[in-house]
C-alpha cells in the first residue's frame, strides 16, 4: 500500500527518535501504521539500515510465543500422566500462555486425554 520511499522515510525518522505523532503528521501515515512499522522493522531501526526491494514484510504477530513452550509441555505431560490444563498452565508456562493455545499445542502433537491414560 505504501511505497518503499515512505517506509524508509519513516524508518529514518524513527532512527532519529522523532516523535511518532510528528512523523504521522509529516508523512500522512496513520499513527497505528507507524507503530506497527516500528515493531515490524525493529531490526532495521536498531541497525540503522533501510529497506530494499528484496525485504519481505514479516507478520506483525509472527513471533508467536507458543513455539517456546512446545517441548516443555510435551515433556511435562510425559512425566505427569494425569495433569490438567491448569497444571500445565501453572507449572510449565507460568500462566503466560492461554489454555486455548495449550490445547492447540496438544492437538497438533496428537496428545489427547485418552492417549495420556
Amino acid at each position: 500500500m505504501y511505497n518503499l520511499e515512505i517506509k524508509n522515510l519513516v524508518i529514518q525518522k524513527l532512527i532519529q527518535n522523532v516523535n511518532k505523532i510528528q512523523i504521522s503528521n509529516e508523512t500522512d501515515v496513520s499513527l497505528g501504521t507507524i507503530h506497527n512499522w516500528s515493531i515490524i522493522y525493529t531490526n532495521n531501526i536498531h541497525n540503522k539500515t533501510y529497506l530494499t526491494e528484496h525485504h519481505q514484510i514479516k507478520k506483525l504477530h509472527g513471533l508467536n510465543k507458543t513455539n517456546q513452550y512446545v517441548n516443555n509441555i510435551i515433556e511435562y505431560i510425559n512425566s505427569n500422566s494425569n495433569c490438567s490444563l491448569d497444571d500445565i498452565s501453572r507449572n510449565v508456562t507460568d500462566h503466560k500462555l492461554s489454555k486455548s493455545s495449550i490445547c492447540k499445542i496438544l492437538k497438533e502433537n496428537n496428545i489427547i486425554k485418552k492417549r495420556k491414560k
